[in-house]
């Protein structure tokens, strides 16, 4: 049995994080999408869809906000990386390289959005989920290496998840980039399970 007060300290701890809050928009956004994907052809649901739409718009805007800067930490973590000597490290860094990438153009499409910047916001959205999608290409790929170079004892299930998480986010940034035609319900459920994943992860 947990001790008293254990589970109000984990929410308050949890609810603490801005990168929690920003997984659990993130799964709202995805829940929002999965439900429009349903009623968007049903004509008695449009006041339904409208508040769908509003609750997501909300919330990409708070993520957004909550976004900036984000790429600093990821480059001073590039700098002081040492010791890059298998394919799995090489991955490692095209992956934080292109996830920095990724939100130095988000944040550019938010200077846009809030017309602090004159720019083409659709056009560097596109963009900066390019750089997502090669991110996760990257990571799926070092994930694959490190767990091939392991002994078949060492390998755990938490292995196996990091690839299934990896191949899952690469497929919505190849959908949403649109290099490839993926269901919407279907990048609706990707973004709704990872989201759910990384808030368990870390609970």
């Amino acid at each position: 049995m947990p001790p008293p007060g254990y589970f109000s300290s984990q929410v308050n701890k949890f609810l603490g994080s801005h990168v929690q809050r920003d997984k659990m928009a993130r799964f709202v956004i995805a829940l929002c999408r999965l439900l429009g994907e349903f009623f968007s052809k049903s004509k008695d649901k449009k006041e339904l869809m409208e508040k769908l739409n509003a609750v997501s718009n909300a919330l990409k805007v708070t993520r957004h906000s909550g976004q900036w800067l984000r790429q600093f930490p990821i480059i001073n973590g590039l700098m002081n990386k040492k010791n890059i000597s298998s394919i799995s490290d090489i991955c490692e860094v095209g992956a934080r390289f292109c996830m920095a990438m990724y939100f130095t153009l988000k944040n550019m499409e938010w200077l846009v959005a809030t017309k602090i910047m004159k720019g083409d916001g659709p056009a560097l959205s596109k963009l900066a989920f390019k750089f997502y999608t090669y991110s996760w290409l990257f990571e799926l790929t070092a994930g694959i290496e490190r767990f091939i170079s392991k002994s078949t004892r060492d390998r755990s299930a938490k292995d196996v998840i990091a690839i299934v998480r990896s191949t899952l986010l690469l497929i919505e940034g190849v959908g949403t980039v649109g290099w490839q035609k993926v269901n919407g319900k279907a990048l609706a459920l990707i973004g709704m399970s990872t989201s759910a994943y990384d808030c368990y992860s870390t609970w």
